[in-house]
């Protein structure tokens, strides 16, 4: 149901009207307009809602409706519209059926039936309704001040800026004015150049918000940490939060001066905590934490839940400092993009480079059994197992061994049966080139049994075919020439024997 109203008296003549009021309308029932004879009931409230009824209910009977319109009238007498706020209740019923509907507003009077009232004013002597204004009587002017402007138009009285000077709005003292220009707000501050500016002297506090217990203020000047600078925190001892998204605490400052990131709860004794995701179940999801980048190198720490992690995120190396430098070149520890490590270089060529001297007290090897040396040799594409011997026509070279029981035996070339060199020792620039010739433990060497079979514990020494050890059976020639000690079997011609390398 849907009822539009108007609300109208005849014209007054002098002060001989009654307390009657017409009321016009549209009804509607179901969207459509409403035609027929309906019963009307009115009261009277002093408000939309609950309210106190002032007077009524009246019925009226026999209200006829042509398409939606209905007129009549209706009178509570002269005690209901007395100046403050009426709104009528309003209930329809079909004609005689005693069933009212009543509609879902109620309607406000408007002036018309207060002109009623007019009526009860007559009587009231000059100057006695209202005799001063702000101590003022009978004619009074009102005039803006400070950019306020008051302008009348008809019954409408608009107090605004005139866009130039400063408004100035309350004034208790001269520090603490509230003005308004441009559309900005400025507390202590005549000309605000931001939507809302608040002035005040250097180490001095400014915006405030409180719950009345807990306390968030702005700070501006000397004083906090005795060096010029803007604050923002908690007057009260509580810890401040930061958020994005109407979300929960990104970042939280406690009571101590701790961050947190990701957590409200920085750890006591650490200044900056970062708190990965953790599921329903407990598990920490692989979450990136600190980041440093310059757009093209990123630096970050990870944790997956297995361990904690620090590295690039970007394909460029890892260097590690001390003492500020962090120039290139004099990094103390690199790790590359390829994951080599180096000490003392930034360009570590193998998995651990180490420039400069080292010292442990136990080392073990595992990638290799024997200990060795490049060696510059005459002549190209030798074997693995091959043994050697110094090479009297180039200083520090080696060459293949040709003769039995050669005195110039220095050693067998590592690789063979891939058993590599376990540590190499060489020094750059010099020495650094050529294959790796095991100096010292245990190395598979090429070996001849047609000279005699060759069992565990037999000495070697070179033989008549090139580049083979052979057994030892002339202990007075072997002097000098012994290779080392067999650790593996050859009954008869070529192969590899396993050899403990004991040069004497």
């Amino acid at each position: 149901m849907v009822v539009i109203l108007a609300f109208s008296l005849p014209a007054p003549k002098g002060f001989s009207q009654g307390t009657a009021f017409s009321l016009q309308g549209r009804l509607n029932t179901n969207s459509v307009p409403a035609t027929g004879t309906y019963d009307l009931r009115l009261s009277a409230y002093d408000a939309t809602n609950s309210g106190n009824l002032i007077a009524g209910p009246i019925t009226i009977l026999g209200v006829n409706v042509a398409n939606g319109v209905f007129s009549t009238s209706a009178d509570f007498g002269g005690s209901v519209f007395t100046g403050p706020a009426r709104f009528l209740e309003m209930a329809f019923a079909s004609s005689g059926s005693g069933t009212f509907l009543t509609t879902p507003q109620r309607q406000q009077v408007l002036a018309s039936p207060y002109s009623i009232f007019a009526g009860v004013a007559k009587a009231v002597a000059s100057g006695s309704a209202v005799k001063s204004f702000n101590g003022l009587t009978d004619s009074v002017t009102l005039q803006g001040a400070n950019g306020i402007t008051v302008t009348p138009t008809g019954n409408t009285l608009t107090i605004g800026y005139n866009g130039t000077s400063p408004s100035q709005f309350w004034n208790p003292t001269t520090d603490n004015s509230i003005y308004y220009s441009g559309h900005n707000v400025g507390i202590g501050v005549t000309y605000p150049s931001n939507r809302v500016t608040v002035g005040t002297l250097s180490t001095s506090y400014g915006i405030e918000h409180t719950d009345g217990r807990i306390r968030l203020a702005t700070y501006v000047g000397n004083g906090l940490l005795d060096t010029e600078g803007a604050g923002l925190g908690t007057l009260s001892n509580h810890r401040l939060d930061f958020f994005v998204n109407a979300g929960g605490p990104s970042m939280s400052l406690d009571t101590r001066g701790n961050v947190g990131i990701g957590t409200t709860l920085p750890v006591s004794d650490a200044k900056l905590t970062i708190q990965s995701h953790v599921n329903s179940i407990g598990t920490v999801f692989p979450h990136y934490g600190l980041e440093h980048t310059d757009g093209t190198v990123e630096l970050s720490s990870i944790l997956d839940g297995t361990g904690a992690w620090l590295g690039t995120r970007s394909n460029h190396p890892l260097n590690l400092y001390v003492n500020d430098g962090y120039s290139f070149g004099t990094s103390s520890l690199t790790i590359d993009a390829t994951g080599n490590v180096g000490i003392g270089t930034d360009s570590p060529q193998t998995k651990l480079d180490v420039r400069g001297i080292t010292r442990t007290c136990a080392l073990t090897i595992t990638g290799g059994c024997d200990l060795a040396e490049p060696f510059a040799v005459d002549g190209s594409e030798i074997p693995a197992g091959s043994v050697m011997i110094i090479d009297e026509n180039h200083t520090g070279g080696l060459k293949l061994s040709q003769q039995a029981y050669d005195t110039r035996v220095a050693g067998i070339i590592s690789g063979a049966q891939g058993i590599n060199a376990g540590i190499t020792l060489r020094q750059a620039g010099t020495f650094d080139s050529g294959p790796s010739v095991a100096l010292s433990g245990r190395v598979y060497a090429r070996a001849d049994a047609s000279y005699g079979a060759i069992k565990p514990g037999d000495l070697l020494t070179t033989s008549n075919t090139p580049g083979h050890a052979m057994k030892v059976s002339d202990h007075a020639k072997a002097a000098g020439a012994i290779l080392g000690k067999a650790m593996s079997s050859l009954g008869q011609g070529k192969g590899l024997v396993l050899v403990l390398v004991t040069l004497q």
